[in-house]
C-alpha cells in the first residue's frame, strides 16, 4: 500500500531468525526486505521481474547507500518502504525508508540500478513505455549522488575462498545482492555489526552459482570493508560504517 507521500510500504516483524546473537536485525535481512519491497512495488506498476524477463531485460543493482539510525530488535514491527526516484540514461534510482511502530524513520537509503539486456549483457536505455509505468518517479532525468569510498588494503584482517552455491541465486540466475551481505556478516562474525551507522555497497560484475570467489575483510577509519574477487577481478565491495 502507499502513503500520502507515495512511498510504497509493508509491515515486517523481526523474528529470532532475522536477528543476530544480540537480538538485533541482521543487515542481510534488512537488505532482503529492501529487495522484497522493491519487487512488490515494481509489480504494483505492472513492471516486475516477469515483465522484464519476457523482454530479456533485468535491473541490476549497481550501488546502495543505507544510513542507519538504529536497527530494530526481536519482536519489534517496522514499516519498510520504497519509491522510484528517477531514471537517467541506463540508470534507475530508488529511495528507501524504514520506520518504527510510531512512524519514526530509523533507516533511510537510496539505490542505483542499471538496466541490462540479459542475453548480450549490454547496458540498455529503458523504453518510453517502460518508464511510463513508474508513475511516481520524476518525469525529468535526474541522478542521485553516491559518495566515493575505498578499502584500506594495508589493513586486511581475513581472507577466504568459497564456491557460490545454487541457493544464493535470484530470478536473474546471478548471486542475489543480499547474499553478499550475508556472506560478509559471516566473514565478520567476530565483529559487532548491531551498532553500525550505515552500509555502502558497490556491485561491479555478476557472479553465478559454481563460481569461486575470494572474500577479504579490511579495517579502516570509515569502518569494515569486505571485498569479493573472481579470477583476480573485483566484483563486489561492502562498507559497514562505524
Amino acid at each position: 500500500m502507499s502513503t500520502g507521500d507515495s512511498m510504497f510500504e509493508r509491515m515486517y516483524t523481526v523474528s529470532d531468525e532475522h536477528a543476530d546473537k544480540n537480538g538485533v536485525l541482521k543487515v542481510a535481512t534488512l537488505m532482503k526486505w529492501l529487495n522484497d519491497i522493491m519487487e512488490e512495488n515494481a509489480n504494483s506498476y505492472g513492471a516486475g521481474a516477469d515483465y522484464h524477463l519476457r523482454r530479456n531485460l533485468a535491473w541490476v543493482l549497481a550501488e546502495y547507500q543505507i544510513d542507519i539510525d538504529c536497527l530494530p530488535k526481536v519482536g519489534e514491527k517496522v514499516k519498510v518502504g520504497t519509491l522510484p526516484y528517477s531514471f537517467k540514461r541506463m540508470f534507475g534510482y530508488r529511495l528507501y525508508r524504514v520506520c518504527d511502530e510510531v512512524e519514526n524513520p530509523i533507516v533511510k537509503g537510496k539505490g542505483k540500478f542499471l538496466l541490462i539486456d540479459i542475453k548480450t549483457k549490454q547496458m540498455v536505455r529503458p523504453a518510453p513505455e517502460l518508464l511510463a509505468k513508474f508513475t511516481d518517479a520524476k518525469k525529468e532525468p535526474e541522478s542521485l549522488a553516491f559518495p566515493k569510498w575505498n578499502a584500506d588494503k594495508e589493513k586486511q584482517v581475513t581472507r577466504e575462498t568459497m564456491e557460490i552455491s545454487e541457493d544464493m541465486a535470484d530470478a536473474n540466475a546471478h548471486v542475489n545482492n543480499a547474499e553478499y551481505v550475508r556472506i560478509a556478516e559471516t566473514v565478520l562474525q567476530g565483529y559487532d555489526l548491531s551498532n553500525i551507522e550505515g552500509i555502502r555497497v558497490r556491485y561491479k560484475k555478476e557472479v553465478f552459482p559454481g563460481d569461486t570467489v575470494s572474500v577479504a575483510a579490511y579495517t579502516g577509519e570509515s569502518g569494515l570493508v569486505v571485498t569479493f574477487e573472481k579470477d583476480g577481478e573485483l566484483v563486489n565491495e561492502i562498507l559497514f560504517q562505524r
